[in-house]
């Protein structure tokens, strides 16, 4: 009789853990919710409308349009969404969406000063002795220096580097300085332990613009930072060719002076890549116009060689993922051709050429990106320090 009790108590306590865990699985279900993917202007009506019924109803379905496009949800942790753009190209999604999300998880991202005071040429006193350490920070971009406010230029941090283009006059124009910290004026920083909200994979022929709106539209048409690896077929990028310091607007009269005409061209570049991008209109008006615009700025996707505020924009639908509603700011570190570079973590001096601020009629083959949804943009300090006169 013991023995016989003892195993009905053992089948009950396994009954019991298999009940909680099946509790615990349909709690963890409800909590994630999918992400979902459109495609592009090429997907098929039927699969636009079964991609609002898969929204509406979060159930685990597929839908297909004669092979034109392909709309995938799944309902369980980690979600995982594809979507294939008809005679453009191929996306996939991986996203990590939290559950319970709760402010103290929420994408901040870092600044320190700000890309207006960038193109106006304003340089605010604490910034001549404010560095910023390249090792305190995940990855960073936009302007700075490793010696002086004087010779700062396009600017991009990642791994524990900051590569810089110089902009000190004569023989230094242009050449590639890498430092353990930059002065700067204007810095879009990842802290030290951001995680990203999904990574977006694309491959086939698309212009920059396009895949930067369809990074944004895989976060739900909200405000993105993004970086990883990108193979340019065609990559068009200009340099600042002198410090914006002198309080003018460097996009007024004297362009020119500022910017390298023409732009540079490359051909099958292999780069890694920091930027952002969000809908024009939230840097023009509305509640987050202002903390937007310390990092992007109307017309910042620019088309090489020709004034920046005119975009490439042209009347269309935003979601077409091509037009000028949607406003871009992206520097790359263009690898050497014997670089195998696959994370973060194998970006090394002697893998850089050189940084390069990339315009947004760019074409490319391939990108492997991490996304990071704006939710909020805070200052910057785990890696802010103060010296006397210059930082390396």
């Amino acid at each position: 009789p013991s023995t016989i009790t003892m195993a009905v108590v053992s089948l009950t306590m396994t009954a019991m853990r298999c009940a909680l865990m099946l509790v615990g699985l349909a709690v963890a279900s409800a909590l994630v919710r999918p992400v979902i993917t459109l495609g592009g202007s090429g997907l098929a009506a039927a699969a636009r409308a079964r991609a609002t019924q898969v929204c509406a109803c979060l159930a685990p379905v597929s839908a297909t349009a004669d092979g034109q496009g392909l709309v995938k949800g799944q309902q369980h942790a980690p979600p995982l969404v594809w979507a294939a753009f008809a005679g453009a190209g191929r996306c996939r999604v991986v996203a990590m969406r939290r559950a319970a999300r709760t402010h103290l998880l929420m994408t901040a991202v870092e600044m320190v000063g700000s890309v207006n005071d960038v193109i106006n040429g304003v340089v605010p006193s604490e910034a001549e002795h404010r560095v910023l350490a390249a090792d305190a920070l995940r990855s960073a971009f936009i302007l700075g220096s490793p010696s002086s406010v004087d010779d700062m230029g396009e600017m991009l941090a990642v791994n524990g580097k900051a590569y810089c283009c110089s902009t000190a006059p004569g023989a230094g124009k242009h050449a590639l300085r890498i430092g353990d910290a930059v002065f700067t004026t204007g810095a879009c920083v990842l802290p030290l332990h951001a995680e990203a909200d999904a990574h977006f994979e694309w491959s086939g022929p698309s212009d920059w613009a396009g895949v930067c709106a369809r990074a944004m539209r895989a976060m739900g048409g909200d405000p993105v930072v993004l970086s990883g690896f990108v193979t340019f077929e065609r990559l068009i990028a200009v340099q600042i060719a002198e410090p914006p310091v002198h309080r003018e607007f460097i996009f007024g009269p004297r362009r020119a002076y500022y910017y390298s005409i023409p732009p540079c061209e490359v051909q099958r570049a292999v780069c890694y890549v920091m930027g952002a991008v969000c809908p024009a209109d939230m840097l023009v008006d509305g509640p987050r116009a202002h903390e937007l615009s310390r990092i992007l700025y109307v017309g910042g996707a620019g088309i090489a060689g020709r004034d920046p505020l005119c975009n490439n924009a042209r009347a269309g639908d935003r979601s077409s993922g091509q037009t000028g509603d949607v406003s871009s700011h992206t520097h790359a570190l263009e690898l050497h051709k014997a670089c195998s570079a696959l994370t973060e973590k194998d970006i090394l001096p002697d893998s850089v050429r050189r940084v390069l601020h990339v315009s947004a009629e760019s074409t490319l083959c391939e990108a492997h990106l991490e996304l990071f949804r704006i939710d909020s943009v805070i200052e910057h300090t785990a890696g802010v320090e103060y010296v006397p006169k210059a930082c390396c």
